[in-house]
This record gives C-alpha cells, structure tokens and sequence, in this order.
C-alpha cells in the first residue's frame, strides 16, 4: 500500500530528497574545493612558469648590458690611446719644427760651401764628365750568356761546376 498511494510516494521521495540533501550538499561542497584547489595549482604553475621565464630575460638583458658596458670600456681606452698618441704626435711636429729652425743657419752654411767647391765646368769634383748621350764614362759589365740558373750552366769562368742536375761538371776532361 505504501508505494501504491501517490501521495505518500511522492512524501517518500521529498524525505529522501532531505536526506540526500546534505550528502549531495558535502560531496557538492567537496568537489568545488578539488576544483577551486586545481584551478589555483594550475594558476600557480603558470605564475612559476612566467616568473621563470622572466627570470631568463632579466639574466640575458644583464649579460648583454655587461657586454656593451665591456665594448664601451674597450671603446673608450682605445680613445684614450688614440688621443694621447695624437698629442705626441703634435708634441713631436712642434720639436721637430724648432729643430728644424735651429739647424737651417747650418743648412744655408753647407749649401754655400758646396757651390764654393764645385769646379768650373759646373760638376762636383771627383765626378767625371758625362758623354754625348749623357752617360758617364763606366766600364760596363759583361752580361752572362745562358739560359740563368739550372741545368748545364757552368760558371762565367769556364773552369766547370755543379750543373744543377746533381754531379759536377770537369771542362778539362
């Protein structure tokens, strides 16, 4: 008769409705936290991994602002040396100047003893006059007849020799 009766079937499943309620309720409430507990895993696993990866720029960014700072020291120590490179430069163009000056009395004085002894003929002496076609009088050396260096060349003497083939050559025999 119980389950028969709409009634009190329907007052039997609203009792079991309430019963069930608060489980429901509890597993309900239990599994919101597993996800609410996943969700914020999953956030603080992103955060890890974007604080990482920012930890990897700020360290290359470093490294970099390290190599210019290194390339700007070097940049500045080679103008350093170039300036100072530059004034001994100048500071040696200045002595040379005044030396220069010191010693062109000296210059004027030997020019004059130079054109004091030269003879009439407007040549130094010692020198010998030049021909019709402007060339000294010198003794021409005789060019080597041959081929130059290697096989079969003996000496301008005549007296034999290393060929150049690996045995010597004997003109007497």
């Amino acid at each position: 008769m119980m389950a028969s009766d709409p009634k009190l079937k329907a007052e039997m499943d609203l009792q079991e409705k309430l019963l069930l309620l608060p489980t429901q309720r509890s597993v309900h409430i239990a599994n919101l936290r597993s996800l609410s507990l996943y969700q914020c895993s999953i956030l603080l696993t992103v955060s890890f991994l974007a604080l990482e990866h920012l930890r990897k720029k700020i360290e290359l960014s470093t490294e970099w602002i390290h190599a210019a700072k290194l390339r700007e020291d070097e940049a500045r120590k080679v103008q350093e040396s170039s300036n100072t490179q530059y004034a001994r430069l100048e500071e040696l163009k200045r002595r040379l100047e005044t030396v220069a000056h010191q010693q062109q009395p000296m210059l004027i004085r030997l020019t004059r003893k130079k054109t004091e002894g030269k003879e009439e003929g407007g040549k130094e002496h010692g020198q010998r006059p030049a021909t019709a076609e402007g060339e000294s009088k010198s003794r021409k050396k005789p060019q080597i007849q041959g081929r130059g260096r290697g096989i079969g060349i003996m000496n301008n003497k005549g007296r034999g020799g290393w060929t150049g083939a690996g045995f010597d050559v004997d003109v007497r025999t």
